[in-house]
């Protein structure tokens, strides 16, 4: 390795002495001998201080020896160490590196050299590493003729120097121990507690007894992994089959360890084991770790009212609301006594416990959840007064099933769901806000936290779904600009924002120090009406700490139609608001452009609905029926219902007509609204039972259209079903269906 240093005038005091501290460090890192280590310097010029050499002293002194003043020239000093690297004391199968440190800035011509000696370095097959000090260096440049993107590292101050260091003589392999492997086989009287790891890393379980490590490298001193194992009966037994640790060490050797087995005496064995637990995500099924996103729980969910109702709500600010939350018993055998407490906290990405979560003061208690079964229960939430992205936490635990590890994701007894609270009132959902050809931009703030009361370089992922191509992101780092050493799929904008060009895309190498949370803000600008989730997660050592979600769902504007256009309603006529029920057709023959066309004139009809007074819901039918979405107000959970239609099967008019007919008289139709139902088809069906259905809807005060789509359909059977004949529509083509569906949305609700 040849340990290169900026000795220019700028670097005078403590910039030098700091440098000389943080290359002391890493000297006392390597290995000396067999590793060789070179010392050397510019200016105006570049000085050969210390040749290659195994003398650990030597080294140490040649970089106390390094006095400052004059110009400075990257080139100059690169080209002396390549010099040095390809000369005759290099030994033969050593990995040689450069790590070069600079507060300089060359531009014009002196960039280009610069840029000339570092690829004559790439070139030999030498790692180049950068180091850039203070924000006057030419971090874009440094960046550039690094071997890698990720081998630049930016030193905001001096005092970061010896940080960096420290994770450069990782990077270039300096430690006792790299691909490390341990293995630890359980007994058979014992079985590991999901989510009790602690240490520098976590396991793979496999079954309940079997536990893999993988540690990239481990450093000086003591590394400790551990994990909490149950007692499945009494008696004395040895607690491991087998544990083994493999790792290579700083010349690439390999070695094998087998660790001491001890002996322990089991007292007092109890029944069998319980296992409560809440999911982390839909996918979850209790195992420890569970998968990301670990903060969407769907057990988790905010009601505006105490309803019981199972889809979740926004929470609004100021308001009283409910939190509901699910318990599900994975065991073997009832559990007892449950209690669920509940805390929420500011949106993070390492929301550290318990400093960054406020309890809320109500709990609930669970009398008894069988093998199997699931519980609900909910509390009442004062929602603060403050708009914007919250997360809620769940905390579970019964005697014989404690939390026994804070991290979400670590422990199925802990959940938490990020949220969006919204201002109350809100304008209606039905509100087109915006031309849906309009650019629209979206601000998330998180905080990055260090738990830890030691420093922490921490990495910033951030990945999305559902993201038009021609949004764009762009990431304000606040406090922490400048504090990361490497980016990857982000280049930094002349406001010092990074704008990401490329996803999954990170920041690399965040310093913070002990305990310190700053706020970053990132600013998404997508088309008015598209619908996508961000999300941001913090890692340390390559693990995940914390992480978050921002999800945009807007409603829908009417597609293909001016966004002020309303077809007239009731004209002539009296208007009592409509609960609507959409009846459409998916059977296989509506399959392709059909159903497509379907859809989107569905959405549009809906688009013309005043929903914050009106509601309607969808029914779809082939075979049989199914309730898609039930009497609602919101646009979106409508449009997401009609647009994931798929076709298939045959045709049974009937029970679609008796499925939205039962929720038009259901609990959720409202009794002072009138009751319609539009039918859509393009195929034939039983006429004795479609025309039973419809009249016993018609009966009950329904009002029935129905609309033919193409020429397979049975005309003189839709008349029938309509109301009258003139609630009766023919579609020739799919494209004649957005027309009808806004001739429809000028009638209903409405008496001559």
């Amino acid at each position: 390795v040849a340990l290169v240093f900026d000795r220019s005038q700028s670097m005078c005091g403590a910039k030098l002495d700091e440098a000389q501290a943080a290359g002391q460090n890493f000297l006392d890192s390597m290995a000396l001998p067999p590793d060789q280590a070179s010392v050397i310097s510019f200016a105006g010029t570049g000085t050969l201080h210390q040749g290659l050499t195994t003398n650990r002293n030597q080294a140490t002194n040649a970089l106390y020896n390094i006095t400052c003043g004059g110009t400075s020239r990257l080139d100059a000093g690169l080209n002396k160490s390549f010099d040095e690297m390809t000369g005759p004391r290099r030994v033969a199968g050593h990995t040689p590196a450069v790590i070069l440190l600079t507060d300089g800035n060359p531009t014009g011509v002196y960039a280009d050299d610069v840029r000339a000696a570092a690829r004559r370095i790439r070139d030999a097959g030498i790692q180049l590493y950068t180091v850039g000090l203070g924000a006057d260096v030419n971090a874009d440049l440094l960046r550039e003729i690094a071997t890698a993107p990720d081998h630049y590292y930016q030193s905001p101050t001096p005092a970061d120097l010896m940080e960096i260091y420290t994770r450069l003589a990782g990077e270039v392999r300096i430690a006792p121990g790299f691909n490390v492997n341990l293995t630890d086989i359980v007994s058979l009287p014992f079985e590991v507690v999901p989510g009790s790891f602690t240490g520098a890393a976590i396991p793979q379980l496999t079954g309940r007894r079997d536990l893999r490590w993988y540690i990239p490298r481990i450093e000086q001193g003591v590394t400790e992994v551990g994990f909490a194992i149950r007692p499945l009966q009494c008696g004395t037994f040895n607690t491991n089959e087998l544990a083994q640790v493999s790792y290579d060490d700083n010349r690439g050797n390999r070695h094998t360890r087998n660790f001491p087995v001890p002996t322990i005496t089991v007292n007092g064995c109890t029944g069998d084991l319980t296992d409560v637990y809440v999911r982390d995500n839909v996918q979850d099924t209790g195992t420890i770790p569970s998968a990301e996103p670990w903060w969407d729980s769907p057990d988790i969910w905010v009601r505006h009212a105490n309803d019981g109702g199972e889809e979740h709500q926004n929470p609004q600010t100021g308001q009283r609301n409910y939190i509901y939350a699910r318990v599900l018993n994975r065991g073997t055998t009832t559990v007892n006594n449950i209690t669920v407490n509940f805390y929420y906290g500011l949106s993070g990405l390492g929301l550290g416990w318990p400093s960054g979560w406020n309890p809320l003061s109500l709990t609930r208690t669970i009398s008894s959840i069988p093998p199997g079964g699931s519980a609900v229960v909910s509390i009442p939430w004062d929602v603060p007064n403050i708009s914007g992205h919250f997360c809620l936490r769940l905390h579970i635990s019964a005697a014989p099933d404690p939390i026994l590890d804070y991290r979400v994701g670590w422990d199925n007894n802990i959940a938490q769901r990020n949220l969006h609270v919204v201002e109350y009132p809100q304008p209606p959902e039905t509100q087109c806000r915006f031309d849906q050809n309009s650019m629209v931009t979206d601000t998330m703030r998180f905080d990055v936290t260090n738990t830890l009361n030691s420093s922490s370089l921490v990495d910033l992922r951030i990945t999305a779904s559902g993201l038009p191509g021609d949004a764009t992101m762009l990431l304000n780092m606040g406090a922490l600009n400048g504090r990361w050493s490497s980016l990857d799929g982000l280049t930094v904008e002349p406001d010092q924002r990074l704008r990401v060009t490329q996803l999954p895309a990170t920041v690399y190498g965040v310093r913070l120090n002990p305990q310190e949370q700053r706020q970053v803000q990132m600013e998404i600008t997508a088309p008015a009406n598209s619908r996508f989730t961000v999300s941001l997660a913090e890692l340390v050592r390559g693990n995940l700490v914390g992480g978050n979600s921002y999800q945009r769902s807007l409603p829908a504007c009417p597609l293909n139609l001016p966004l002020i256009l309303k077809a007239p309603r009731c004209s002539g006529g009296t208007y009592t608001p409509p609960d609507v029920m959409l009846v459409i057709d998916r059977s296989g023959s509506m399959s392709g452009a059909k159903l497509s066309a379907a859809q989107s004139a569905a959405v549009v009809f809906l688009g013309q609905m005043n929903l914050a007074e009106e509601q309607a819901g969808l029914v779809s039918f082939n075979s049989g029926a199914t309730l898609n979405q039930t009497l609602t107000h919101s646009l979106t959970q409508l449009t997401n219902a009609v647009n994931n239609l798929t076709a298939g099967g045959g045709t049974a008019i009937h029970t679609g007509i008796n499925t939205a007919q039962a929720e038009l008289q259901g609990p959720r139709q409202d009794p002072s609204h009138s009751k319609a139902m539009i039918l859509l088809t393009d195929g034939q069906s039983d006429a004795g039972q479609a025309l039973a259905a419809a009249n016993a809807a018609k009966q009950a005060g329904t009002v029935i259209f129905t609309i033919g789509l193409g020429g397979d359909a049975d005309a003189a059977l839709l008349r029938q079903i309509a109301t009258s004949p003139d609630h009766y529509y023919y579609a020739p083509t799919p494209d004649d269906l957005e027309e009808i569906y806004l001739a429809i949305a000028g009638q209903v609700g409405c008496t001559q």
